[in-house]
């Protein structure tokens, strides 16, 4: 992960692929180096939706919209668009 104190933003694409717990705390993080033309893909959010409670907790407190694409029959990533 780009450290944001060193990364010059706005960020045109950002991918986030790690620790699923975390996706929530990702989100929080990439919020300094992203703008509301950003473009957010997140993997594995078919996979692992059970681990990712945090991610849909940051995206109903800002009221974030998102659409999911499912990739394979038991997985897919989630795009988050400006």
């Amino acid at each position: 992960m780009v450290q944001t104190e060193q990364a010059k933003g706005p960020v045109d694409f950002i991918f986030i692929d790690g620790q699923k717990t975390q996706y929530g705390e990702y989100m929080e993080i990439i919020e300094k180096i992203s703008s509301p033309h950003t473009v957010i893909v997140i993997d594995d959010v078919i996979k692992f939706h059970n681990k990712i409670q945090s991610l849909y907790g940051y995206l109903q407190k800002k009221q974030i919209n998102y659409k999911i694409l499912q990739l394979e029959p038991d997985d897919g990533v989630m795009v988050i668009n400006g």
